[in-house]
């Protein structure tokens, strides 16, 4: 799971974001509390899909990693997040889609952000 840590430094983005597991300090300054550490929510990439199972504005569309998925927030207080704008998405699975990558392709620099972030690398043919 992502958490972002408010008792680091790094507020100029924001705070610092890292991996552990549930219950894990944050590595760099060892903040363990609820008030230092918060989860963080995947943000999806939604794919234009012309048979996808997401209807909205007159368009259709599918989670990239969860062609399946046929709602975003699928109960009340259902922690979802998804957006068609490539330059926003943070989820592992979407990143490494076919329907993601192309999109991509449209942002200058977007590829070496994620390389550097995710360690997702995105060639100029579309391929991982």
């Amino acid at each position: 799971m992502r958490y972002r840590c408010y008792k680091c430094k790094s507020f100029a983005q924001g705070g610092r974001i890292f991996e552990a597991n549930e219950g894990e300090a944050c590595p760099q300054c060892g903040a363990a509390g609820v008030l230092d550490l918060r989860p963080l929510d995947d943000v999806h990439f939604l794919a234009p899909a012309p048979d996808g199972p997401i209807y909205s504005l007159g368009k259709r569309y599918a989670v990239a990693c969860d062609t399946k998925r046929d709602g975003l927030a699928l109960f009340p207080g259902d922690a979802y997040s998804a957006t068609g704008d490539a330059q926003h998405v943070t989820c592992r699975s979407c990143l490494t889609t076919p329907a993601y990558r192309q999109a991509a392709q449209a942002f200058r620099g977007l590829a070496e952000r994620l390389a550097g972030v995710h360690g997702v690398t995105i060639l100029p043919g579309g391929c991982c």
